[in-house]
């Protein structure tokens, strides 16, 4: 599916997308030139694809994240565990290259795989009800410099 951030917004889409899943299997793209500069800002780290691992995102989940640094697409997992927010470095892709992920809440430990990288951070919600799915959104506080189009798929 393309999911489009406009120029001047946060988000690709508004209404959540309900699911009893752990696991989210698929792949991304960015359409077009991914690159932005949004001075003092440019290390904020934007949303790609995610889970809930509770019944607010804020508290407990796991999402894949991305920032363009010098030209380059950073690949970043972004997880809140118990409303601490942490985000680390994954990999480096490039424009247009067509990216495959594993997104993943395990008993213990949240999964990320981008192409054959591995991430795990320790999962401490106990949350077995239903999950909502983590859409692209721009920013954290700063709204899109101008259009985004990325393609994912599931």
């Amino acid at each position: 599916m393309e999911y489009r951030i406009k120029e001047g917004c946060h988000r690709s889409k508004w209404f959540p997308k309900i699911t009893s899943g752990d696991l989210l299997i698929g792949s991304f793209s960015f359409i077009g030139d991914p690159s932005y500069d949004i001075g003092a800002k440019q290390k904020d780290t934007n949303k790609l694809i995610g889970l809930s691992d509770n019944y607010h995102h804020h508290k407990d989940s796991i999402r894949i994240g991305w920032r363009c640094l010098n030209s380059r697409i950073e690949i970043m997992a972004i997880c809140y565990s118990n409303s601490k927010r942490t985000i680390e470095h994954i990999t480096y892709v490039d424009p247009n290259e067509i990216i495959k992920f594993i997104v993943s809440i395990e008993k213990d430990k949240y999964v990320i795989m981008v192409g054959d990288v591995l991430y795990t951070h320790k999962r401490t919600s106990k949350w077995r009800f239903l999950r909502y799915y983590l859409f692209p959104f721009f920013g954290g506080n700063t709204k899109a410099p101008k259009d985004f189009k990325i393609i994912i798929k599931l």
